[in-house]
């Protein structure tokens, strides 16, 4: 698989989708190719834990950005929020400059 490059970065997921851009991210992550043995990904509208209301919602969702930010991210770049909740694919600087 191909790593993203900084042409990609920007905002996916806008703050307004809330708790539901979880499964936006699953949904990206299964088009990339992510597999995963302990959850049945293969369809994301039968998952149970695609549900934000669902025990091990944030756990998916997690883990999805982790794979993500393993398997595609570039090296100074990362999937994750913004402090507003935006979702997408950063540069890391993006992340540090709210902290400053």
């Amino acid at each position: 698989m191909d790593r993203w490059n900084k042409e990609q970065a920007g905002v996916y997921f806008d703050g307004c989708r809330g708790v539901w851009i979880g499964k936006e991210v699953l949904g990206l992550c299964l088009s990339l190719g992510m597999k995963d043995r302990d959850f049945d990904l293969s369809d994301v509208s039968s998952l149970a834990h695609n549900d934000p209301y669902s025990e091990f919602y944030h756990e998916v969702w997690s883990e999805c950005e982790q794979w993500l930010n393993e398997n595609v991210a570039r090296a100074g770049y990362y999937f994750g929020s913004l402090e507003g909740g935006d979702w997408g694919y950063f540069e890391a600087s993006q992340e540090l400059s709210f902290w400053r």
